[in-house]
């Protein structure tokens, strides 16, 4: 410490004592500082300060003064710094009351707009055949201009208040609806593995065939959903997370966030469609194969968990339809884009809504429950005849669907429309249809709503047929009480006839025809061709026409269900003034409208200057042009045919190429990410090994795992995304973060300062989460077995040896690029800065630091150690109060318990960021940690001279009790 006192810059070495708080220091910063890293001068200082969470701005009578009086000017000449990105932090952080007068009234509009529509969900309003009534609806908000302008600040500061609380609320309710409906599949997904593992645990060849066709089952619904994520153009890495099984996870993320997506799908919509694969190609399957399998059990060997896990999946499957259904008809995506089939869950009333979702309830429950009696009891007396008659009405439903959607048998989306991926679609629908019917399968092009009705229909009057089939080919001896299965059969029909019933007397009126009335898909696109003028784009953004309408239905569908020919030339026609205008539509990158014209729409629909921009640069095998400028049109079009079918073949190949070249980048960095770890995993193998420190082993694997979770809730609080979350969890963070620093094309979204901040941090948990208890366990695992006479492995020695020198060589490398970045010492000169230029003393600061890291580290493991040895108890309160008195100095210093870092406010974040604090504190005292609302200058170096002093103590207090 003296060396590293006597070689830094005397100007900075009042930062590592005295007392400084954030807020006090972001005041100080306000009327003073007049540097920006965007931008130059007090205003742009003061608004990069605004970075940091509410609870550390000024006082807001400064912040409201500084915005009101500059807000104008800037709208109307905006400086680098007035970003998007800084209005929204604006307007959606800052509180009400200091909001300028025209933001106010501007959300005031909005509000008042939105609120007249469709609810509080801001729903374009239908006429009874569904249609919208004007191109722009009622989402015109400047008519309540005139209205806003009368009323004071105070009443548009009320009204502002009101609309964030409306909004918090319903954001809580979505929240919560989300987060059961996320637990419900995870709970499904254990529950399935378990009685997997019962089934081998059974040493049966029954309870092996039941095993590996439960696991089987559960191994195909991971792949197609990874496949269908490929194929959708989700992105590598959400098809990595659906192998893994953390596609749910993953989609809900982005939804519940309002995280881009990969893909012309966007989150919701992803969202839906995976929850429905994981109905029907999991929990569907998984409910009649335990439900089959537990059925010819005897008594003795069938358990608990094999009958939890099928009512669990009837309740999972219920609740996720229903919930999937609020979320998809209530979505003002779908409303808006269809409004001709979705809207049938009534807005206005919360009572009507419930009403409909136990309707859907009871439907999918009884439905279900009738099913899987039908099929057990069919299965039981013969497999095959059971596979025949479900493969007949998979056929059959394939042969309705392709009359129904006028004799075109190709799934609708782009990049799934191939064979394959056609089947398995329909084997999704079919399986849907059978037991979980969805009314979103209504939808044209998925099962059609003639198609739903009559399966609907069938189904429920099958299922009498199955089960006397069953008993006729000798079901009878599996089911020994025919009269149980007969009125479960009765009870599970009535139920859903029950749900039907209310469903379709709460539901919107005008919606009812949409689960008979024939509608084929390209019936409802050439519909929408010619009539909707508000569409909702896959940025979220509304837009208002017919031409972004048309966009949005060409980017949306496969060619095969486009207009005809003959409209699509009329309207592409207009191409040469798009690209004079160049409307947003036209170039949006989520749209993607020009390339799938190019590769999609047919030759002789698209405009002469197209054909020729498409063979410019085209050539054939001998290297010359494919066409002159002068061609005709007929030629350019069979030049542009011939030129797709040789490029076809060349681009799948490269597709692939990448795939492969992604995977295996993924894997080289996971592998490498898990060198990291080799130390505790050997340390854990090692104590398994032996009976008498078996248990320390499982509190070493459980200190990793715990470390792995804790790194990804950070990662999701502090906006690293799903991609940083799932790679925590993996143990694989440290190297995806130091891939993304080096690499020019990064794994995750993110400018790089962004990545920087995330290898940082990322650093920082490493030690505090990791290494620190991983190597005080290590001693105090090394001290107890030494008290009871145990031999030590050479493995434990090296983990914490290494562990200290990691601990050490972390903070000061990490610690040295943070003082030595010209961006920090810009932003807070007060605080960085340290380390001086001259390469020696730099040298002589770094080995100050390094030793200082080690040294503490090391002494701290050992009195901790040693105290733990003698009390744990003892050992457990000494930490617990040093923890606490340690909040309430900060709260005392800071005025604020909370961490100042916006997303990181809320009190579990910011509770388990002081305890991160606190453990880094303890044994590794970051000198980043002086900074205001980490520790700051006067608790840092408190802390440092309290630990000195506390370890000798701890190891006098241990000794005492151990004489």
């Amino acid at each position: 410490v003296e060396m590293r006192a006597a070689a830094m810059n005397p100007s900075h070495r009042q930062p590592f004592f005295g007392r400084l708080s954030l807020k006090q220091y972001v005041a100080e910063l306000w009327g003073t500082r007049t540097y920006a890293p965007v931008g130059s001068g007090i205003d742009a200082s003061r608004a990069h300060l605004l970075k940091f969470s509410r609870h550390y701005w000024p006082p807001k009578h400064q912040v409201r003064d500084w915005l009101e009086s500059n807000w104008d000017a800037w709208d109307a000449a905006p400086p680098q710094w007035f970003t998007p990105r800084f209005i929204k932090r604006i307007t959606t952080a800052a509180p009400p009351e200091v909001l300028p007068l025209a933001v106010l009234r501007e959300l005031a509009q909005k509000y008042l707009s939105k609120s007249q529509v469709g609810g509080h969900r801001g729903q374009p309003e239908t006429d009874a055949g569904g249609h919208q009534q004007s191109s722009m609806g009622s989402f015109d908000s400047r008519r309540w201009a005139p209205q806003v302008e009368e009323m004071s600040r105070k009443e548009l500061v009320r009204t502002e208040t009101e609309r964030r609380a409306s909004k918090a609320f319903a954001r809580a309710k979505q929240l919560w609806i989300w987060m059961v409906a996320l637990a419900f599949s995870y709970v499904d997904l254990v529950t399935t593995v378990l009685v997997g593992l019962q089934y081998l645990d059974m040493g049966t060849a029954q309870g092996t065939s039941g095993a590996h066709v439960t696991f089987a089952m559960l191994g195909l619904s991971l792949g197609v959903q990874a496949l269908f994520a490929h194929l959708s153009g989700q992105g590598a890495l959400s098809t990595l997370v659906a192998v893994c099984g953390g596609k749910p996870l993953w989609d809900t993320y982005h939804t519940m966030f309002d995280k881009p997506t990969q893909g012309v799908l966007t989150a919701a919509a992803a969202l839906t469609i995976t929850r429905f694969m994981q109905v029907v190609m999991d929990s569907l399957p998984q409910a009649a194969a335990q439900t089959f399998l537990v059925a010819q059990l005897d008594s003795d060997d069938q358990s608990w968990a094999m009958v939890a896990s099928i009512v669990g999946c009837i309740v999972s499957i219920a609740y996720l339809v229903a919930t999937t259904e609020l979320d998809a008809d209530k979505s003002l995506g779908f409303r808006t884009n269809f409004p001709m089939v979705h809207g049938y869950i009534p807005s206005l009333s919360a009572v009507q809504e419930a009403l409909v979702l136990l309707g859907i309830l009871l439907f999918v429950g009884g439905i279900l429950g009738a099913k899987l009696i039908a099929l057990a009891t069919l299965a039981g007396a013969s497999a095959w005849v059971a596979v025949a008659w479900c493969s007949a009405e998979a056929s059959a439903l394939f042969v309705l669907r392709f009359f129904a959607e006028g004799r075109i048998w190709k799934f609708h989306f782009q990049g799934a429309s191939g064979l394959m991926p056609t089947l398995l679609m329909h084997a999704c629908i079919y399986l849907g249809m059978l037991a979980a019917p969805f009314p979103f399968l209504r939808f044209p092009g998925y099962c059609g709503p003639l198609p739903y009705s009559a399966s609907i229909i069938y189904n429920l009057a099958i299922n009498p047929a199955m089960v006397y089939s069953g008993f006729y080919l000798g079901g009878n001896r599996v089911v020994l009480d025919t009269q149980h299965v007969w009125m479960s059969l009765a009870i599970g029909s009535g139920v859903a006839v029950l749900g039907m019933v209310m469903m379709g007397g709460v539901m919107n009126a005008a919606h009812r025809q949409t689960f008979y009335k024939p509608r084929s898909l390209r019936t409802l696109i050439d519909t929408l061709w010619e009539e909707r003028k508000l569409t909702y784009m896959g940025d979220e953004t509304m837009a208002v026409g017919l031409d972004p309408s048309r966009a949005n239905l060409i980017a949306g569908f496969t060619s095969d269900y486009w207009v005809s020919v003959n409209k699509l030339r009329a309207w592409l026609a207009n191409w040469d003034a798009w690209e004079a205008d160049q409307p947003v539509w036209f170039t949006m990158k989520k749209l993607d409208f020009q390339n799938t014209v190019v590769q999609y729409a047919p030759a002789e629909a698209l405009p002469r200057t197209l054909l020729l921009k498409i063979l410019a640069k085209a050539k054939d095998s001998e290297g010359n042009e494919r066409a002159a400028p002068d061609a005709t049109t007929d030629l350019l079009v069979a030049k542009v045919e011939a030129y797709r079918k040789d490029t076809s073949a060349r681009e799948r190949a490269g597709r692939f190429a990448k795939a492969v070249l992604a995977i295996r980048l993924y894997i080289v960095a996971i592998v490498i990410s898990y060198v990291d770890l080799a130390g505790d995993v050997l340390v854990t193998l090692t104590l398994l090994q032996s009976e008498i420190t078996k248990q320390n082993g499982y509190v070493t694997m459980g200190l990793t795992s715990f470390a792995q979770v804790v790194q990804a809730i950070i990662s999701l609080a502090m906006g690293q995304g799903g991609v940083a979350a799932f790679a925590a969890l993996v143990g694989a963070k440290p190297l995806l973060d130091t891939y993304n620093v080096l690499s020019k094309r990064p794994l995750t979204c993110g400018s790089k300062e962004d990545h920087q901040r995330a290898f940082i941090a990322t650093r920082a948990e490493e030690v505090a989460l990791q290494s620190l208890p991983q190597g005080f366990y290590q001693c105090l695992v090394l001290l107890q077995m030494a008290q009871a006479g145990d031999t030590s492995s050479w493995v434990q020695w090296v983990s914490v040896g290494g562990a200290a020198l990691s601990v050490a060589f972390i903070v000061t490398d990490t610690d040295c690029g943070l003082d030595t970045g010209s961006t920090f010492r810009l932003d807070y000169p007060l605080i960085y800065g340290y380390t001086p230029a001259d390469k020696r003393s730099a040298w002589w600061v770094l080995l100050g630091t390094f030793g200082f890291i080690g040294g503490t580290v090391v002494s701290k493991w050992v009195a901790i150690a040693t105290l733990a040895t003698a009390s744990g108890s003892s050992a457990a309160v000494w930490l617990a109060t040093e923890c606490v008195v340690l909040l309430v100095l900060r709260q005392v210093v800071e005025s604020s318990w909370r961490f100042h870092l916006h997303g990181l406010e809320a009190a579990v974040p910011s509770a388990l960021v002081h305890l991160m604090f606190y453990i880094v504190s303890v044994a590794a005292p970051f000198p980043i940690l002086r900074f205001p609302g980490y520790l700051g200058p006067s608790l840092y170096c408190a802390s440092v001279c309290y630990q000195t002093i506390a370890s000798p103590l701890m190891l006098l207090v241990a000794f005492s009790m151990e004489g």
